[in-house]
C-alpha cells in the first residue's frame, strides 16, 4: 500500500498481551509490515496511551453490564467537558454523529429503537474510527 519495502511499526502493549502481539505480529507480517513488540506493565501503558504518546497500541476493554451503550458512552464518545461521556477514550477519536447517536441511545427508553441507535453508532464506528476490534467474546456468570 505505498510501501516498497513494507511498513515498519512499533505496537505498544501490556506484558500479558504479548501472545495477542505476537499473533498480530505474524499476520501483520503477511501483509508486508513488519511489527515490533514493546510490552511493558500496564501501570506504565495505560498513562502513556493516554497521554497520546503511543501512535500505535493495543488495549482491551471489559463491559461489566454487557450492554453497548457502556462501550460508546466512555471509549468512543468524545471526551465532554462535564465528563460524563469519554473518560476512557484514550485514542482521542471524535465524530459529532456517533457523539448524537450515543446521547440519543441514552435518552430512549424503547429497547427496539434503542438498539437501533446503537447499532447505528457501531455501523459508524467501524467505519471511521481508527480503531479495530480484534477480538470479542461473551461470558455470562449464573448465580
Amino acid at each position: 500500500a505505498g510501501y516498497g519495502d513494507g511498513l515498519a511499526l512499533t505496537l505498544d502493549l501490556s506484558e500479558a498481551a504479548m501472545a495477542e502481539g505476537q499473533l498480530l505480529r505474524r499476520q501483520l507480517g503477511e501483509a508486508g509490515m513488519r511489527l515490533q513488540l514493546a510490552p511493558c506493565d500496564w501501570s506504565e501503558l495505560y498513562p502513556r496511551v493516554s497521554r497520546g504518546e503511543s501512535r500505535f497500541f493495543l488495549v482491551g476493554y471489559i463491559s461489566s453490564s454487557g450492554d453497548a451503550g457502556e462501550l460508546f458512552n466512555s471509549q468512543l464518545h468524545s471526551r465532554s467537558a462535564d465528563g460524563e461521556y469519554g473518560a476512557e477514550n484514550v485514542g482521542g477519536y471524535a465524530n459529532p454523529e456517533l457523539d448524537r447517536l450515543v446521547e440519543a441511545a441514552d435518552r430512549e427508553f424503547d429497547p427496539r429503537r434503542r438498539q437501533e441507535l446503537l447499532q447505528a453508532a457501531m455501523r459508524l464506528t467501524t467505519s471511521y474510527s481508527r480503531s479495530a476490534l480484534l477480538r470479542s467474546f461473551l461470558v455470562c456468570w449464573v448465580q
